[in-house]
């Protein structure tokens, strides 16, 4: 028998979903929120790229189509678990990565918990990757923000090996603001994604792959492409200052964010609203300094 609690996130869920085909629907006549001066990301950039991974299917959510498009790619999986530390959760989450390895065909470490991550700094070091992706700090899950400081912590260390860094996004899109480089989707594409997805990563079934789709269909209006996954970059010294404002203000502006995941729109526009706060909040202290 179904339980209460069982019919009301079934309910739920079918809302938000009749909620987002609806978005989808107008989508062509909505305004573009993207610049489309963007530019795909390069063969070399794709040759070899290394993939930060706070969480098992935080890959295929933001980085979907660099693991089916580059010619090798690795990721650094630092089994973070949200709320649910347990053996048994641990287990099931390296599986279904595992799992999703099968299909796709990735190099996989898995995180030695050192306190100093060594063994990323290690990895990098050792290897030619042409790119890094790292989740954006931009996001109301801690975790997320934890592997944005490691490896800042790290890059002092790696500096002198001159790999361009990304940003890739999971519930919570980049801002527009932002410098982008993207890689095209068309159909089959999302459909593939969507589908792997479902397969693959059981244990999160209650999370809605729809919605991570129709923020790649909305970041594709005026690009000509039917969907496009994007990537962020920004400078050292701004990625720094970034993160020290978003621990003076996580409560006040990235907490809230997680209330809003569900609402597409509006969640595009606070996070616009945000990393324009910080921007001029930056600027001012800038001057201040300058003084």
């Amino acid at each position: 028998m179904i339980s209460k609690t069982e019919i009301k996130r079934n309910i739920k869920k079918s809302y938000l979903k009749f909620k987002w085909v609806i978005s989808i629907f107008f989508i062509p006549f909505t305004k573009s929120s993207e610049p489309i001066e963007n530019e795909a990301l390069s063969e070399e950039e794709l040759r070899n790229p290394l993939i930060l991974v706070p969480h098992a299917d935080d890959e295929w959510i933001g980085c979907s189509q660099i693991l089916k498009n580059a010619s090798e790619k690795t990721i650094y999986y630092f089994n973070f678990l949200g709320n649910n530390y347990s053996k048994e959760n641990e287990l099931t989450r390296l599986h279904e990565l595992k799992n999703l390895q099968k299909q796709i065909r990735f190099n996989l470490q898995v995180s030695q918990k050192q306190e100093d991550y060594k063994d990323l700094e290690k990895l990098i070091i050792e290897n030619d990757f042409s790119s890094i992706f790292i989740p954006s700090p931009i996001d109301w899950h801690a975790e997320h923000i934890l592997t944005n400081k490691i490896f800042l912590n790290l890059f002092p260390n790696i500096e002198n090996q001159k790999i361009p860094f990304y940003f890739y996004h999971v519930s919570v899109p980049l801002s527009r603001q932002m410098e982008k480089k993207y890689l095209p989707m068309n159909r089959k594409d999302v459909k593939e994604k969507e589908d792997a997805f479902i397969k693959h990563y059981p244990s999160q079934r209650n999370l809605p792959i729809e919605r991570f789709t129709l923020q790649n269909r909305l970041s594709a209006i005026g690009s000509g492409h039917f969907a496009i996954e994007t990537y962020a970059k920004i400078s050292f010294t701004t990625w720094g200052k970034l993160l020290q404002f978003i621990d003076l203000y996580y409560e006040e502006y990235f907490l809230p964010l997680k209330h809003i995941i569900d609402f597409p729109i509006k969640i595009r526009k606070a996070v616009d609203a945000t990393f324009e706060t910080f921007l001029s909040t930056f600027e001012f202290k800038t001057q201040n300094s300058e003084d």
